[in-house]
């Protein structure tokens, strides 16, 4: 896609419907536009307890690992055997770590658009209830940073990343050193 259609649509992304109208909104049929409406707000609502199931996934999965961790870490079979193995579970921990902050940046993502959606529905519809929850938000907050549900929910995964990073400077380190 060359670079001037790209800068166009980043451009009108607030301008833009996204084709989302199949006619006029003038000739639409309310009673079908609430229920496409209802229909969507469902899968938003199914996003974020995807989302939820992801993080909880994560989680388990960390805490499953750092538990493995000690377990090798109690178990007596050579100092060399226990630091190799250790790192390659918070190496796996790490990628893991990676993966998580990816996968809920896409959720983000795919959130926002979702609201983009709702928004242009909303604008054929008697209320913009979300937008003017957005607007209530924005007043609340006033001069303060709006700091995102995605961008706070990564920090989870950036903490467990950066401590099996961490975890894995030092294992190298104890292992040079030895």
């Amino acid at each position: 896609m060359p670079a001037k259609i790209i800068a166009d649509i980043i451009k009108n992304y607030d301008a833009g419907d996204y084709g989302l109208f199949n006619g006029s909104p003038s000739e639409l049929d309310q009673k079908a536009l609430l229920e496409q409406y209802k229909l969507f707000l469902q899968t938003s609502e199914d996003l974020v307890s995807r989302r939820q199931n992801v993080n909880s996934f994560y989680i388990s999965l960390s805490s499953a690992l750092v538990a493995i961790m000690g377990v090798f870490m109690a178990v007596d079979f050579g100092q060399r055997a226990k630091l190799i193995i250790v790192f390659v579970f918070c190496l796996i921990g790490f990628i893991l770590s990676i993966s998580w902050s990816k996968t809920l940046s896409c959720y983000g993502n795919l959130n926002g658009s979702k609201m983009k959606i709702i928004s242009n529905i909303e604008k054929q519809l008697p209320l913009s209830l979300f937008d003017a929850e957005w607007a209530a938000l924005s007043d609340k907050l006033n001069k303060k940073k709006y700091v995102s549900f995605t961008e706070s929910e990564q920090i989870i995964p950036h903490l467990f990343g950066a401590v099996y990073f961490v975890i894995m400077v030092l294992i190298t380190v104890s292992y040079i050193i030895d």
